[in-house]
């Protein structure tokens, strides 16, 4: 009977956390939306750009000789996260194991910062303020994390490679709005999802910037990689703090950061 009890009690700790995480998913972002749109419209019938406080920037995005690993075409910014068999990009309420098994990899890089030019004056967009965001609740996670994964055999700077993918796909969301349906994505800039095999397609800067972290795919392991780009001199509105001077970053009091094709005044409507 007392085992019953138990299994009963930790069953409904579980549902419950289940519905808070479900609760938070999806009126989470609601509110966040709703307040970026009372910004945006508060900005626009005032607009002056004040420092610390929101601005936003609409015009041609640019920077200079910025690739992506997979290859294609120069853009002005990409953010790629790069993955093993059975890793999830977004992790939901059906995925919160953040370490996967020893024998898995995953891999985020950045272009970082890019320009965006509005009536003339360019203006830095300073992606890198959201991924410092991210920076503190990364050090506790490795503090806590980092000792078990190498004993259960996991390279320490694998598991890095790890922490440092959390820490980028959760700054990225709501900059970007990036969501993942299965094996499609979608964000308000360029996004992609391609599978290559190791030993067959593997473009080679993905190939050198796995062999540079010292992970060896077996041959015929699948790689995902997940793009989000935005090409040369393609039109973006940047929503953000203004530092006073010339760069749009990430608002600690409200304004965020955030990136899109679309006038944030209708986006979500």
């Amino acid at each position: 009977m007392a085992n019953d009890f138990y299994l009963l009690l930790f069953a409904i700790v579980i549902f419950i956390f289940v519905l808070i995480t479900a609760i938070y998913l999806i009126f989470g972002k609601q509110i966040e939306t709703r307040n970026r749109l009372q910004m945006v419209r508060a900005y626009k019938a005032a607009p002056r750009k004040i420092a610390d406080s929101p601005v936003l920037v609409h015009g041609p995005a640019g920077s200079t000789g910025v690739v992506m690993p997979a290859g294609g075409d120069p853009v002005a910014f990409h953010a790629t996260f790069i993955m093993s068999r059975g890793c999830t990009l977004v992790r939901d309420i059906y995925h919160q194991n953040a370490i996967p098994t020893n024998t898995s990899f995953k891999v985020f890089t950045t272009s970082g910062d890019f320009r965006v030019t509005d009536a003339g004056k360019p203006y830095t967009v300073n992606i890198i303020s959201a991924l410092e965001r991210m920076n503190e609740g990364a050090r506790l996670f490795t503090e806590k994390n980092r000792l078990n994964a190498v004993l259960d055999g996991m390279p320490e700077t694998v598991f890095n490679d790890m922490i440092q993918f959390e820490a980028g796909i959760q700054a990225l969301e709501p900059v970007l709005a990036i969501t993942m349906n299965g094996k499609s994505v979608t964000s308000t800039i360029d996004s992609r999802v391609r599978t290559f095999t190791q030993g067959r397609d593997v473009p080679p800067g993905i190939a050198d910037m796995l062999k540079g972290k010292i992970i060896r795919p077996q041959p015929g392991e699948e790689i995902t990689v997940v793009e989000f780009y935005i090409p040369l001199k393609k039109s973006v509105w940047v929503f953000g703090e203004f530092d006073g001077k010339d760069t749009v970053r990430f608002g600690e009091s409200g304004a965020r950061l955030f990136v899109s094709y679309t006038d944030p005044d209708t986006e979500g409507i």
